[in-house]
């Protein structure tokens, strides 16, 4: 994917979740300042729990995988590229296992894990796909001509 189309995709999973929060719950933090940018119901509107508590932090987990995923590929091969590309794995799986033993403010849920889970699983398939002819034909390498070209995919450090 572009990164045009990564970031389209991206901010579309956080706006999403950002607007299921703001619509199906009250009295959180977030509504101190949506308050002041959008409209928002007097009440909640009522939709199935998993939609109102699952879903927002598996589409905001698959837009910060998606993001950081796109800017590092094609440089999984340094040590610094590896670390960023971890980076949100741990921060969003590790914030939720965090809660379950405690160190980190708010509920555990095994349902938030395994969305997580599955959202970044979703983002390194869409991140890593290859998205130009040339690359589908070459296993989703580029040659070396084309990674330096203007016909380049992807955002990286050569390695």
């Amino acid at each position: 994917m572009k990164a045009r189309g990564t970031a389209i995709v991206a901010a579309s999973a956080v706006v999403a979740a950002t607007a299921m929060y703001a619509l199906t719950r009250e009295g959180l933090r977030l509504h101190d300042w949506l308050v002041h940018v959008m409209p928002l119901p007097e009440h909640p509107i009522s939709v199935p729990e998993p939609l109102r508590n699952v879903l927002p932090d598996a589409l905001w987990q698959f837009a910060f995988c998606l993001c950081v995923f796109s800017m590092w590929r094609g440089a999984t091969n340094s040590t610094v590229a590896r670390v960023c590309i971890a980076a949100p794995v741990v921060i969003g799986l590790g914030t939720e296992l965090g809660q379950a033993v405690g160190l980190i403010e708010g509920v555990f849920d095994h349902r938030d894990l395994g969305a997580m889970l599955l959202a970044t699983v979703v983002a390194a398939v869409v991140a890593w796909r290859p998205s130009s002819p040339e690359q589908r034909e070459n296993n989703g390498r580029v040659s070396a001509s084309a990674s330096y070209g203007t016909r380049s995919t992807h955002v990286g450090i050569p390695t």
